[in-house]
Order: C-alpha cells, then structure tokens, then sequence
C-alpha cells in the first residue's frame, strides 16, 4: 500500500492540507519486509497449524523524475529467509531457507529461491503512483524456473510474468484527488487477476491520522476478496468490456483450485510528507481460503499474520543482515 506525501498547504479550517502524491527522493534505500503469519488448515480432521516467517531484504535505487515527474526505479534482490513449521502444538514439520546459507544449493527449492537474489526489477512510477514499464520478472521467472517440470514452469510464469506484476501492481494506487487535512479519509479500489482466482476484488480507506514533526500517519482498512462474489451481478471486472466471462459460475475443480477469499488487512503507515517516503508500515491481515485438495476436498484456510515494512537510506551489507 502506497500512500505517498509531498506539499502542505492551509485549509480553510486552519489544519495543515497534505497534496498526496509520490515525489520519491533520488538515491539508495534498503527495503525490508517482515512477514509472521499463522494459518489454520482444516481438511475435514483434525487441523494443521502452519506457523511463517519470511524476511525479504532488497536495495531499491530511484532515478531523478523526468519533466512529467515519473521516476524509474530499479528493486534488486538481496536476502530471502523464510521459517515455516507445521504439525499440531509440536510443530513436528520444519523448514528453513536462508538465501545467505551456502547448503541451499543443495536442495531444488533453495536454488530456486537463490535464484532470486542479485536480480533486478525495473519500473517507471508517475506523481499519482500508476507503475508501468515494469521489466525483468520474466528474466528472474526463467531462472527460478530451471530444473522444475512444464506445469509447474507454466504456473509460475502466469503469477508473476512482467504483465501480471504490473497489473497487480495497480492495486498500490491509494492516492487521494484533492489535498486533505487530519481526519480525512478516501477510498481506493480496484480488480486484478491471479492465476487461480480470475477476478480478485481489493478495496481500501485510508484516513490521514496525524501529522507531526513532517510526517503523515495514515490509517488503512481493507479487503481483498475473489471477484466472483459481487452483489451486483457482475464480475468484478471494472474494464467495462461488456465480458462477463467471470460470471458468478463455479470455477473448474482442478487441484489446488482456490473456491473461495475473503481477506482484510488493517495497519498504519508513517510518511515523510517533504520527500514522500514510506518511513515504515505495519499492518494485520485476517482471513479465510476455500480451496480443493489435490484430491477435490474441500479445504478452509484460515490466516492471521501480521507485515511489517520499513525503508532506509544505504545499500545492502550482509553482515548486517545476519540473525
């Protein structure tokens, strides 16, 4: 989520009007994103905890804008580590990756997760937050890609080629169209697509909570849920293509076939309102996943994790990173 400030002006109230929008400052910043979650899986017998943890550490380098105030700015991969545990209070099942242990090269899904680092993600972003131009997903989807059979390489390359990523990418977009002062609230919303959910529906309210010493906090609610539930009869497309393909119909039962989402998300974002970079987030997300087995069961999914995001100027150094 995306709520980028920059400009201050005075209302007529006497508060302080915050224009929000990107104005990325040029340079170096390292990009850090925290993830706990604990998910509940429930086949119908006893229920599977899952417990997650996963740390994704990356440089990010944003060019000066041009005339037009877009901005490139490139992402390049530094660390992944990811925790996970699964079984009943004992946790039986571990795993751990850790892209700066040399022992992942010997297993087929640390290499490709190594595969990942030192790879690099470019993109343009104007002053509203729109991303475009986004290139490189392809080059890292066909390095993680290598050594897994035709499906799995196709499934992949579907949930992350350079076309979805900038098309999911839209659903950042939480810029307000006027300028706005303490208490103010506005709304985004928008539809995109994921392999096995066709239409997925993501809707946010962000209120400008605060403003002191030159930073903005923001309140944010949201939910994201599949696309097919709409009341309105529609699909969820907002395209207005005049295709409801989507429609309310089941989809196919193949496996793994995701039936079902209702998520929502709700956190606090802390913006230099002079520079318009996020100084940090932290956001709860709760919700549930009706999927199918590989075998057609039923499956419910329940989540309940909590995200963290913080920004800072530099550049990567490993050693900092080590836990």
């Amino acid at each position: 989520m995306v709520c980028m400030a920059a400009g201050v002006g005075v209302s007529a109230w006497g508060q302080e009007a915050i224009e929000l929008k990107v104005n990325f400052t040029p340079g170096a910043y390292v990009v850090t994103q925290d993830a706990a979650t604990e998910s509940s899986v429930d086949a119908g017998g006893p229920p599977t905890i899952i417990r997650t943890r996963m740390t994704v550490v990356m440089d990010m380098a944003v060019a000066r804008p041009d005339a037009a105030g877009n901005r490139d700015v490139t992402i390049t991969y530094r660390r992944f580590l990811m925790e996970q545990s699964a079984g009943g209070k004992d946790d039986t099942a571990r795993v751990k990756f850790d892209s700066a242990d040399e022992a992942m090269t010997k297993d087929p899904a640390g290499r490709m997760i190594l595969a990942m680092i030192g790879k690099t993600i470019s993109m343009t972003i104007d002053a509203k937050g729109k991303v475009s131009h986004v290139t490189g997903f392809d080059e890292l989807i066909d390095a993680m890609a290598k050594g897994m059979d035709v499906q799995k390489q196709a499934t992949l390359k579907q949930s992350l080629s350079d076309a979805m990523i900038q098309q999911n990418f839209g659903h950042f977009r939480s810029l307000p169209d006027r300028p706005v002062v303490r208490g103010d609230s506005w709304e985004a919303a928008t539809t995109f697509s994921l392999p096995m959910l066709e239409a997925m529906q993501f809707t946010q309210t962000c209120t400008l909570a605060d403003v002191k010493d030159g930073v903005a906090t923001i309140a944010v609610k949201a939910t994201l849920k599949d696309g097919g539930d709409t009341t309105d009869g529609t699909d969820g497309d907002d395209s207005n293509d005049g295709d409801d393909s989507n429609g309310d119909s089941a989809a196919p039962a193949t496996p793994a076939n995701i039936r079902d989402m209702a998520m929502t998300i709700e956190g606090t974002m802390h913006m230099d309102i002079a520079t318009g970079m996020t100084q940090s987030a932290a956001t709860t997300v709760k919700g549930t996943v009706i999927m199918l087995s590989p075998v057609g069961n039923e499956m419910k999914v329940t989540i309940d994790g909590a995200h963290k995001l913080t920004f800072e100027k530099g550049v990567y150094k490993p050693a900092e990173a080590k836990r």
